[in-house]
């Protein structure tokens, strides 16, 4: 998932990114792009992904999948082994990243939340 707003010229991103390794190799990556969350109407965001979207990993012999096994709908990733020993990794990496610290300190953020935390207690 890649995304992210824009605030006052601020441009703040995030993404995911998830990977499967079986023994050290990768075997599938998920990511998603979307180059400007701020302009996704109602709705639209929802089909992103393909309702029903499974990727599936199989290590060993005699892996089975029903189509019952998963709900309609579903987004992710299947991962079935029927080998002893296997090393199997289900990594997540978020990134977030901004333009630039010198917009921060023009919108003045530390005193904005200061003065948020000070008027917060006085309640």
């Amino acid at each position: 998932v890649r995304g992210g707003f824009s605030i006052d010229g601020l441009n703040i991103s995030f993404g995911i990114e998830r990977a499967v390794y079986v023994n050290g190799a990768l075997v599938t990556t998920t990511s998603l792009n979307i180059s400007d969350l701020g302009r996704i109407t109602a709705g639209r965001g929802t089909t992103v992904f393909d309702a029903g979207t499974i990727g599936l990993v199989q290590s060993g012999a005699g892996n089975v999948v029903s189509p019952t096994m998963i709900s309609a709908g579903s987004v992710g990733t299947v991962v079935q082994n029927t080998l002893d020993g296997q090393k199997i990794q289900n990594v997540t990496v978020i990134n977030a990243t901004t333009n630039s610290m010198g917009v921060l300190k023009g919108l003045n953020l530390q005193s904005s939340l200061r003065g948020a935390v000070i008027d917060s207690l006085r309640r």
